[in-house]
Protein backbone atom coordinates (compact mmCIF):
# COMPACT_ATOMS: atom_id res chain seq x y z
CA UNK A 1 0.00 0.00 0.00
CA UNK A 2 1.07 3.58 -0.69
CA UNK A 3 0.27 5.93 2.20
CA UNK A 4 0.42 9.72 1.93
CA UNK A 5 1.25 10.81 5.48
CA UNK A 6 0.46 14.24 6.94
CA UNK A 7 2.61 14.68 10.08
CA UNK A 8 1.61 16.79 13.10
CA UNK A 9 -0.24 19.83 11.75
CA UNK A 10 -0.13 22.36 14.63
CA UNK A 11 -2.08 24.91 12.62
CA UNK A 12 0.12 24.62 9.52
CA UNK A 13 -1.48 24.75 6.07
CA UNK A 14 1.35 22.68 4.56
CA UNK A 15 -1.09 19.76 4.26
CA UNK A 16 -2.88 21.51 1.38
CA UNK A 17 -0.02 20.50 -0.91
CA UNK A 18 -1.49 16.99 -0.99
CA UNK A 19 -4.33 18.27 -3.15
CA UNK A 20 -1.82 18.37 -6.01
CA UNK A 21 -0.77 14.73 -5.58
CA UNK A 22 -2.18 12.51 -8.36
CA UNK A 23 -5.11 10.54 -6.96
CA UNK A 24 -3.89 7.24 -8.40
CA UNK A 25 -0.43 7.41 -6.76
CA UNK A 26 -1.59 6.53 -3.24
CA UNK A 27 -4.09 4.25 -1.50
CA UNK A 28 -4.65 6.24 1.70
CA UNK A 29 -4.03 9.65 3.23
CA UNK A 30 -3.37 9.59 6.99
CA UNK A 31 -3.32 12.72 9.16
CA UNK A 32 -1.18 11.96 12.22
CA UNK A 33 -2.88 14.39 14.64
CA UNK A 34 -2.04 17.52 16.67
CA UNK A 35 -4.14 20.00 14.72
CA UNK A 36 -3.96 22.74 17.34
CA UNK A 37 -1.53 24.60 19.62
CA UNK A 38 0.54 26.49 17.09
CA UNK A 39 3.03 29.16 18.12
CA UNK A 40 2.75 30.78 14.68
CA UNK A 41 -0.76 30.31 13.32
CA UNK A 42 -3.32 31.70 15.78
CA UNK A 43 -7.03 32.52 15.46
CA UNK A 44 -9.25 32.20 13.58
CA UNK A 45 -6.77 30.44 11.25
CA UNK A 46 -6.25 27.37 13.50
CA UNK A 47 -9.95 26.65 13.75
CA UNK A 48 -10.61 27.31 10.07
CA UNK A 49 -7.69 25.06 9.14
CA UNK A 50 -9.07 22.15 11.17
CA UNK A 51 -12.54 22.61 9.67
CA UNK A 52 -11.01 22.52 6.18
CA UNK A 53 -9.11 19.33 7.03
CA UNK A 54 -12.30 17.67 8.28
CA UNK A 55 -14.19 18.67 5.13
CA UNK A 56 -11.36 17.23 3.04
CA UNK A 57 -11.42 13.92 4.95
CA UNK A 58 -15.20 13.58 4.73
CA UNK A 59 -15.07 13.71 0.93
CA UNK A 60 -13.46 10.25 0.95
CA UNK A 61 -13.61 8.67 4.41
CA UNK A 62 -12.56 5.26 3.08
CA UNK A 63 -9.18 6.54 1.90
CA UNK A 64 -8.64 9.53 4.20
CA UNK A 65 -7.99 8.93 7.91
CA UNK A 66 -8.00 11.53 10.70
CA UNK A 67 -5.98 10.46 13.77
CA UNK A 68 -6.11 12.36 17.04
CA UNK A 69 -3.00 13.64 18.83
CA UNK A 70 -2.22 14.53 22.43
CA UNK A 71 -2.58 18.27 21.70
CA UNK A 72 -6.13 17.59 20.49
CA UNK A 73 -7.15 15.15 23.21
CA UNK A 74 -6.09 17.63 25.89
CA UNK A 75 -9.22 19.68 25.05
CA UNK A 76 -11.53 16.67 25.36
CA UNK A 77 -10.30 14.78 28.41
CA UNK A 78 -12.48 15.16 31.48
CA UNK A 79 -9.88 13.92 33.91
CA UNK A 80 -8.32 16.37 36.35
CA UNK A 81 -4.97 16.45 34.56
CA UNK A 82 -6.29 16.06 31.03
CA UNK A 83 -5.34 19.54 29.83
CA UNK A 84 -1.69 19.12 30.87
CA UNK A 85 -0.18 19.71 27.42
CA UNK A 86 2.42 22.27 26.35
CA UNK A 87 0.88 25.20 24.53
CA UNK A 88 -2.63 24.38 25.75
CA UNK A 89 -4.79 27.39 24.88
CA UNK A 90 -6.70 28.58 27.91
CA UNK A 91 -6.91 32.21 26.81
CA UNK A 92 -9.93 34.14 25.59
CA UNK A 93 -10.74 35.38 22.11
CA UNK A 94 -11.33 39.12 21.78
CA UNK A 95 -14.12 40.63 19.71
CA UNK A 96 -14.80 44.37 19.45
CA UNK A 97 -12.32 44.96 22.25
CA UNK A 98 -13.96 42.48 24.62
CA UNK A 99 -12.93 38.99 25.70
CA UNK A 100 -15.90 36.93 24.56
CA UNK A 101 -15.10 33.23 24.36
CA UNK A 102 -12.57 30.64 25.55
CA UNK A 103 -10.31 29.23 22.84
CA UNK A 104 -10.28 25.89 24.68
CA UNK A 105 -14.09 25.74 24.46
CA UNK A 106 -14.07 26.49 20.73
CA UNK A 107 -11.42 23.82 20.08
CA UNK A 108 -13.38 21.26 22.10
CA UNK A 109 -16.52 21.99 20.08
CA UNK A 110 -14.59 21.70 16.81
CA UNK A 111 -13.16 18.32 17.85
CA UNK A 112 -16.55 17.00 18.99
CA UNK A 113 -18.02 18.06 15.65
CA UNK A 114 -15.48 15.64 14.08
CA UNK A 115 -16.35 12.67 16.30
CA UNK A 116 -17.63 10.77 13.27
CA UNK A 117 -14.15 10.73 11.66
CA UNK A 118 -11.63 11.01 14.51
CA UNK A 119 -9.63 7.81 15.15
CA UNK A 120 -7.05 6.67 17.67
CA UNK A 121 -5.32 4.43 15.15
CA UNK A 122 -5.38 3.02 11.63
CA UNK A 123 -4.14 -0.40 10.52
CA UNK A 124 -3.03 -1.15 6.97
CA UNK A 125 -1.00 -3.96 5.39
CA UNK A 126 0.50 -5.05 8.72
CA UNK A 127 1.39 -1.50 9.83
CA UNK A 128 -0.35 0.32 12.69
CA UNK A 129 -0.53 4.12 12.44
CA UNK A 130 -1.12 6.23 15.55
CA UNK A 131 0.02 9.56 16.90
CA UNK A 132 2.72 8.13 19.19
CA UNK A 133 2.54 4.31 19.21
CA UNK A 134 1.42 1.29 21.24
CA UNK A 135 3.56 -0.32 23.93
CA UNK A 136 2.80 -3.69 25.52
CA UNK A 137 2.68 -2.11 28.97
CA UNK A 138 0.09 0.50 28.00
CA UNK A 139 -2.04 -1.89 25.94
CA UNK A 140 -2.20 -4.44 28.76
CA UNK A 141 -3.47 -1.73 31.10
CA UNK A 142 -5.99 -0.57 28.47
CA UNK A 143 -7.33 -4.14 28.26
CA UNK A 144 -8.28 -3.91 31.94
CA UNK A 145 -10.10 -0.63 31.29
CA UNK A 146 -11.93 -2.13 28.30
CA UNK A 147 -12.91 -5.15 30.40
CA UNK A 148 -14.57 -2.82 32.90
CA UNK A 149 -16.34 -0.85 30.16
CA UNK A 150 -17.72 -3.90 28.36
CA UNK A 151 -17.90 -6.31 31.32
CA UNK A 152 -15.81 -8.93 29.55
CA UNK A 153 -12.15 -9.88 29.48
CA UNK A 154 -9.78 -9.10 26.62
CA UNK A 155 -6.63 -10.90 25.56
CA UNK A 156 -4.32 -10.40 22.57
CA UNK A 157 -6.76 -12.09 20.20
CA UNK A 158 -9.62 -9.84 21.28
CA UNK A 159 -7.79 -6.53 21.42
CA UNK A 160 -7.66 -4.75 18.08
CA UNK A 161 -7.40 -1.35 16.43
CA UNK A 162 -11.07 -1.66 15.48
CA UNK A 163 -12.11 -2.30 19.08
CA UNK A 164 -10.10 0.69 20.26
CA UNK A 165 -11.58 2.99 17.62
CA UNK A 166 -15.11 1.77 18.38
CA UNK A 167 -14.57 2.49 22.07
CA UNK A 168 -13.15 5.93 21.33
CA UNK A 169 -16.13 6.72 19.11
CA UNK A 170 -18.52 5.54 21.83
CA UNK A 171 -16.71 7.71 24.35
CA UNK A 172 -17.12 10.82 22.15
CA UNK A 173 -20.78 10.02 21.45
CA UNK A 174 -21.45 9.89 25.20
CA UNK A 175 -19.32 12.94 25.89
CA UNK A 176 -22.17 15.19 26.98
CA UNK A 177 -24.20 12.46 28.68
CA UNK A 178 -24.40 11.42 32.34
CA UNK A 179 -21.69 8.78 32.19
CA UNK A 180 -18.65 10.92 33.00
CA UNK A 181 -17.47 8.80 35.92
CA UNK A 182 -17.56 5.61 33.81
CA UNK A 183 -15.16 7.07 31.26
CA UNK A 184 -12.61 8.65 33.63
CA UNK A 185 -10.19 5.64 33.60
CA UNK A 186 -10.31 5.62 29.79
CA UNK A 187 -9.69 9.38 29.64
CA UNK A 188 -6.82 9.10 32.11
CA UNK A 189 -5.12 6.39 30.03
CA UNK A 190 -5.18 8.68 26.98
CA UNK A 191 -3.67 11.49 29.09
CA UNK A 192 0.00 11.88 29.96
CA UNK A 193 0.49 8.92 32.29
CA UNK A 194 4.13 9.00 33.34
CA UNK A 195 6.14 8.96 36.50
CA UNK A 196 9.74 9.74 35.52
CA UNK A 197 9.72 11.48 32.12
CA UNK A 198 7.94 14.75 31.46
CA UNK A 199 8.31 14.18 27.71
CA UNK A 200 6.45 10.86 27.80
CA UNK A 201 9.48 8.59 27.30
CA UNK A 202 8.04 5.72 29.37
CA UNK A 203 6.44 2.40 28.33
CA UNK A 204 3.36 3.13 30.47
CA UNK A 205 2.26 5.94 28.12
CA UNK A 206 -0.53 5.11 25.70
CA UNK A 207 -0.70 5.91 21.97
CA UNK A 208 -0.87 9.71 22.27
CA UNK A 209 2.24 10.25 24.39
CA UNK A 210 4.91 7.54 24.28
CA UNK A 211 8.32 8.38 22.74
CA UNK A 212 10.40 6.24 20.32
CA UNK A 213 13.02 5.03 22.82
CA UNK A 214 10.43 3.49 25.14
CA UNK A 215 8.28 2.26 22.28
CA UNK A 216 11.16 0.38 20.66
CA UNK A 217 11.90 -1.44 23.89
CA UNK A 218 8.30 -2.48 24.52
CA UNK A 219 6.40 -2.38 21.21
CA UNK A 220 3.00 -4.10 21.09
CA UNK A 221 2.87 -4.13 17.29
CA UNK A 222 6.05 -5.08 15.39
CA UNK A 223 5.50 -2.47 12.65
CA UNK A 224 4.28 0.98 13.63
CA UNK A 225 4.13 4.45 12.07
CA UNK A 226 4.02 7.48 14.38
CA UNK A 227 4.22 11.26 14.54
CA UNK A 228 4.57 13.17 17.82
CA UNK A 229 8.39 13.23 17.99
CA UNK A 230 10.20 15.57 15.57
CA UNK A 231 12.90 13.20 14.32
CA UNK A 232 12.84 13.63 10.54
CA UNK A 233 15.15 15.77 8.42
CA UNK A 234 14.42 15.18 4.73
CA UNK A 235 12.40 11.96 4.77
CA UNK A 236 10.77 9.48 7.10
CA UNK A 237 13.04 7.86 9.69
CA UNK A 238 12.85 4.13 10.41
CA UNK A 239 14.21 2.89 13.73
CA UNK A 240 14.96 -0.61 15.00
CA UNK A 241 15.91 -2.12 18.33
CA UNK A 242 19.63 -2.67 18.81
CA UNK A 243 18.86 -6.33 19.62
CA UNK A 244 19.44 -8.18 16.35
CA UNK A 245 16.59 -10.66 16.90
CA UNK A 246 13.95 -7.97 17.59
CA UNK A 247 11.71 -7.54 14.49
CA UNK A 248 10.28 -4.19 15.61
CA UNK A 249 10.38 -1.38 13.06
CA UNK A 250 9.20 2.09 14.01
CA UNK A 251 8.73 4.68 11.26
CA UNK A 252 8.74 8.30 12.50
CA UNK A 253 7.07 10.91 10.29
CA UNK A 254 7.26 14.28 12.06
CA UNK A 255 9.88 16.99 11.68
CA UNK A 256 10.51 20.38 13.32
CA UNK A 257 8.87 22.02 10.30
CA UNK A 258 6.11 19.38 10.03
CA UNK A 259 7.02 18.79 6.40
CA UNK A 260 5.26 16.31 4.13
CA UNK A 261 7.84 13.91 2.74
CA UNK A 262 7.56 11.07 0.23
CA UNK A 263 4.68 8.61 0.02
CA UNK A 264 5.21 5.76 2.48
CA UNK A 265 5.32 2.32 0.83
CA UNK A 266 4.28 -0.41 3.29
CA UNK A 267 6.28 -3.02 1.35
CA UNK A 268 9.42 -0.88 1.06
CA UNK A 269 9.94 1.12 4.27
CA UNK A 270 13.08 3.21 4.78
CA UNK A 271 16.19 1.38 5.93
CA UNK A 272 16.00 1.07 9.70
CA UNK A 273 18.68 2.48 12.00
CA UNK A 274 19.31 1.97 15.70
CA UNK A 275 18.76 5.06 17.83
CA UNK A 276 22.52 5.54 18.24
CA UNK A 277 23.03 5.27 14.47
CA UNK A 278 20.23 7.77 13.89
CA UNK A 279 21.68 10.23 16.43
CA UNK A 280 25.03 10.14 14.64
CA UNK A 281 23.44 10.86 11.25
CA UNK A 282 21.20 13.58 12.71
CA UNK A 283 24.04 15.42 14.44
CA UNK A 284 26.38 15.20 11.45
CA UNK A 285 23.68 16.46 9.09
CA UNK A 286 22.81 19.52 11.15
CA UNK A 287 26.46 20.28 11.89
CA UNK A 288 27.31 20.31 8.17
CA UNK A 289 24.25 22.38 7.25
CA UNK A 290 25.02 24.92 9.98
CA UNK A 291 28.62 25.12 8.77
CA UNK A 292 27.39 25.97 5.29
CA UNK A 293 24.96 28.56 6.66
CA UNK A 294 27.80 30.16 8.60
CA UNK A 295 30.01 30.37 5.50
CA UNK A 296 27.37 31.94 3.28
CA UNK A 297 25.73 34.08 5.96
CA UNK A 298 27.72 37.23 5.15
CA UNK A 299 27.89 36.70 1.40
CA UNK A 300 25.96 38.98 -0.93
CA UNK A 301 24.01 37.56 -3.88
CA UNK A 302 24.64 33.96 -2.88
CA UNK A 303 23.24 31.82 -5.71
CA UNK A 304 21.38 28.55 -5.53
CA UNK A 305 24.11 26.82 -7.55
CA UNK A 306 26.74 27.93 -5.05
CA UNK A 307 24.74 26.61 -2.08
CA UNK A 308 24.05 23.32 -3.87
CA UNK A 309 27.74 22.88 -4.61
CA UNK A 310 28.48 23.43 -0.93
CA UNK A 311 25.84 20.86 0.04
CA UNK A 312 27.22 18.33 -2.42
CA UNK A 313 30.54 18.40 -0.59
CA UNK A 314 28.76 16.56 2.24
CA UNK A 315 25.63 14.92 0.79
CA UNK A 316 24.56 12.96 -2.27
CA UNK A 317 22.88 14.94 -5.06
CA UNK A 318 19.26 14.03 -4.26
CA UNK A 319 19.72 14.94 -0.59
CA UNK A 320 21.47 18.18 -1.52
CA UNK A 321 18.42 19.28 -3.49
CA UNK A 322 16.12 18.30 -0.62
CA UNK A 323 18.21 20.07 2.01
CA UNK A 324 18.29 23.19 -0.12
CA UNK A 325 14.47 23.22 -0.23
CA UNK A 326 14.18 22.66 3.51
CA UNK A 327 16.92 24.84 4.95
CA UNK A 328 17.82 27.51 2.43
Amino acid sequence: MKILIIPDVHGSTEWKAIKDYPFEEYDYIVFMGDYFDSWENKWPEQGNNFTEICNFVRKDIKRRKLLIGNHDWSYLSKSREGSNCSGHQNGMIAKDGKLVESRAKIIKELLLSAKDILLLAFECDGWVFSHAGFSKTAVNYMKIILSNIYCTSYDDEDFSVNLLNETFRKRLEEYNGNTKINWIPFDMKLDWDGHFSGSGDEPCQFCLWIRPDSLLSDSYYPKQVVGHTEMCIADYVALKNKKADDPTILVCTDSPRHNIFNIFDTQNPPEALTVSEYNKVYKNTYRNINNIKSRIGSMENCTKDFVLNELKRYFEDSLSERYYELFF
